[in-house]
């Protein structure tokens, strides 16, 4: 176990990681993707959308919500209040399952990779 935004690891030891719903309930997300671009040369970041935690289901939980904008990730609190609450329900996680596949609007899957 180790902190993310202080990886005892050298420079792109590791081809793959794998970085799926966990930047969103990190301190400082931009401290641990540098540390991700340090030591893998690739990474695969999958996390809830603005549209999941805004008007669906929001986590406690969660410090930050991203969103890519001209073509960088950025990320801003979550807003916390009334929403539909969908995830009490005990068919959401299939249905979220099903309408992500045709429309990805539940997470948000980016690839980051060196040229």
């Amino acid at each position: 176990m180790c902190d993310g935004q202080f990886l005892p690891f050298r420079y792109k030891i590791f081809n793959f990681l794998n970085c799926s719903h966990v930047l969103e309930h990190v301190i400082n997300p931009r401290q641990m993707l540098q540390e991700l671009k340090k030591i893998g040369k690739i990474i695969y970041i999958e996390t809830p959308t603005w549209i999941r935690e805004d008007f669906f289901c929001s986590n406690l939980y969660h410090k930050w919500v991203f969103i890519v904008r001209e073509g960088k990730l950025c990320a801003r609190k979550p807003k916390k209040g009334k929403n539909l609450m969908l995830d009490t329900l005990p068919f959401f996680n299939t249905f979220e399952y099903l309408i992500n596949t045709i429309l990805p609007i539940f997470f948000l899957k980016i690839v980051l990779q060196e040229p």
